[in-house]
């Protein structure tokens, strides 16, 4: 009787494990915990389970947000399988906040995620979401953080980047958003 209630005990703290991920009972979950469950499961099924819940809209989305390198990585690990939603998401947090957040970081990144040159990328459409608080001081911010470059290489992917957002201001004067 005895080993009967421990092994029930134990099957159910085992499903309830797999079941119910940290990211799924936490609104706080760290790049490096997302990473670990994208070896472990997948990207596919780390996604599905991060959709939807508190983590992915106050750890993941923010965290890739704020340009920092590791979720940039998990960003990229996790757009190579979503679709839909997720995917226009990911595409926010990539092409629109984390370019604004930190753009000579994210740069060469983004251009290596997506296949485009850095004016490609930093030619935004607005389409799918407008920047808070407003594009004019999405523009101002951004160019004013490309002009932070130092190096050689950094001046001419901000000159690139630069050119892109001249080419999304007349987008914008266009639609009406400036």
């Amino acid at each position: 009787m005895k080993y009967l209630v421990c092994r029930a005990i134990v099957t159910t703290v085992l499903a309830g494990a797999a079941l119910t991920p940290r990211a799924q009972t936490t609104s706080s979950i760290s790049p490096a915990e997302v990473t670990a469950e994208i070896r472990a499961v997948g990207a596919k099924a780390t996604l599905t389970k991060l959709y939807d819940t508190d983590a992915w809209s106050t750890s993941v989305l923010p965290g890739i947000a704020s340009g920092a390198l590791a979720w940039i990585r998990v960003a990229e690990q996790l757009k190579r399988v979503a679709d839909g939603a997720p995917a226009e998401d990911l595409d926010i947090a990539l092409r629109l906040d984390a370019l604004s957040s930190a753009p000579l970081r994210v740069l060469p990144e983004l251009a290596r995620i997506y296949g485009e040159s850095v004016e490609n990328i930093c030619h935004v459409s607005f389409e799918a979401e407008l920047p808070k608080p407003d594009v004019a001081t999405y523009l101002r911010n951004t160019r004013a953080k490309l002009s932070l470059g130092r190096s050689v290489r950094t001046r001419e992917m901000a000159d690139a980047c630069k050119r892109g957002l001249a080419m999304t201001e007349v987008d914008a004067r266009t639609q009406g958003l400036l």
